[in-house]
């Protein structure tokens, strides 16, 4: 499709690369559907051919409406589509999204929105949440009147997606615009996933993530595609959790664990990691710590970091209220090693179990150190509000420190930390 123009329909141009790969010019990548590349050397050489012929802006033009294309056909598919599948077919496209990214970022402002907002799925699966952030900074300018409705829409969604949990502010507001303009639409099933976005980005039981869950649930249909379903049983158990409601809050998850394993890995294991919390929450710490034992070990191996960082929190925090305080370091320790290497951008979520640990070994300055830098991090990330697990150990820690410290600690800490340097003096780790 990118070869062939006005002069040479697709059945030649198949026929042109089919020789050029008789001649090595082209090699074949073995797969199902086989793919092609091009060695650096012939690259540059056809790259240097069509800029003197005039043509390169329209051949980069023509590639990035043709990843749009599969990028559109890769966003319908990705609701139904058993995820392995989905990612063998379409994981292989990364690097023509990023060339077709990088392109129209400064020369077609609609298709560079429209490329992000398709793409979404991809840097979840792919596990690359944090490229999807710096190319929604580099895309942001290209908003405009003249971007379709539809992309606009999805283009928020991405954002949505790619700040959840991290930056909570700016994950509802993109959510809440995403479902705004997907409600004008009349895609019920784009508004369904933008209001439970909404609902999870709030973290906690307030009023305005209870109205968005409840206006995803009226639209919610038992025919829609698992995933999507799947993704609403989550956003319900993790609102349910936070009010306290723990028996709906567990048949919830263990609904959307059978619904999730038809077509998701990732959502099923995230649901997991759910009624993990939910044990801590309501006192089970053993029966949290059994089973996040085995499955923090069977995470290192399956990729899913956003999950595995998830659950490490959870299975920290635990260890600290069992008193397990050597193998709570541990897990404290390999939390800040993925975070350090990946993504420190849900780091903050732990910090009020950093806090603790110090109080645990008695290090009560270095803790008021760290649980100055909870609060202000949590503030910056817009989400002051605690979940039942972290706000158990935000208590533990100020009993603590009202105790030893009197209760004046909280202006007495030294100047703030950032969040992984306030990981790394809980954990006696040099930076």
């Amino acid at each position: 499709r990118c070869a062939a123009d006005t002069g040479m329909d697709e059945a030649e141009a198949i026929d042109v690369i089919g020789c050029l790969v008789d001649r090595s010019l082209i090699s074949v990548v073995a797969a199902d559907p086989p793919r092609y590349a091009l060695l650096e050397t012939v690259r540059h050489f056809a790259r240097e051919k069509l800029h003197a012929l005039g043509e390169l802006d329209a051949a980069q033009a023509r590639t990035a409406a043709s990843v749009l294309d599969v990028l559109d056909r890769a966003y319908r598919e990705y609701w139904s589509l058993d995820e392995a599948l989905w990612l063998y077919r379409y994981g292989p496209e990364l690097d023509n999204l990023r060339m077709a990214l990088d392109w129209a970022v400064s020369r077609d402002a609609v298709m560079a929105i429209s490329l992000f907002g398709s793409a979404w799925p991809l840097w979840v699966e792919a596990d690359l949440c944090p490229e999807g952030r710096i190319r929604y900074e580099q895309v942001l300018a290209a908003l405009s009147d003249d971007v379709p409705r539809e992309r606009v829409g999805r283009f928020w969604e991405a954002i949505a997606v790619c700040d959840s949990t991290r930056q909570c502010d700016r994950a509802r507001y993109a959510a809440e615009l995403a479902a705004r303009i997907h409600g004008e639409s009349g895609d019920a099933r784009a508004r369904y996933h933008a209001l439970m976005l909404l609902a999870f980005n709030w973290r906690t039981d307030s009023s305005v993530a209870r109205e968005s869950c409840a206006a995803g649930r009226q639209l919610e249909e038992p025919a829609w595609p698992a995933r999507l379903l799947a993704h609403g049983a989550l956003t319900e158990g993790a609102l349910l959790t936070s009010a306290g409601r723990y028996l709906e809050a567990r048949a919830v998850y263990e609904r959307a664990v059978r619904i999730a394993l038809t077509t998701s890995e990732r959502q099923a294991l995230a649901a997991t990691v759910g009624i993990v919390e939910l044990d801590i929450a309501c006192g089970r710490t053993d029966a949290a710590l059994q089973l996040a034992r085995p499955l923090v070990s069977s995470l290192r191996h399956v990729g899913r970091r956003e999950t595995q960082f998830e659950l490490l929190a959870l299975a920290f925090a635990g260890l600290l209220i069992a008193g397990e305080l050597e193998e709570a370091r541990a897990r404290g320790a390999e939390l800040y090693e993925l975070a350090r290497r990946l993504d420190p951008g849900k780091v903050y979520l732990a910090l009020d179990a950093m806090a603790l640990l110090a109080c645990r070994e008695g290090r009560l300055k270095d803790a008021a150190w760290i649980a100055a830098c909870a609060e202000q991090a949590r503030a910056a990330h817009g989400q002051v509000r605690r979940r039942p697990a972290e706000e158990h150990m935000h208590a533990a820690v100020k009993s603590i420190l009202d105790e030893g410290l009197g209760p004046r600690w909280e202006g007495t800490s030294a100047e703030p930390l950032d969040e992984l340097a306030a990981c790394s003096l809980a954990l006696g780790i040099e930076r």
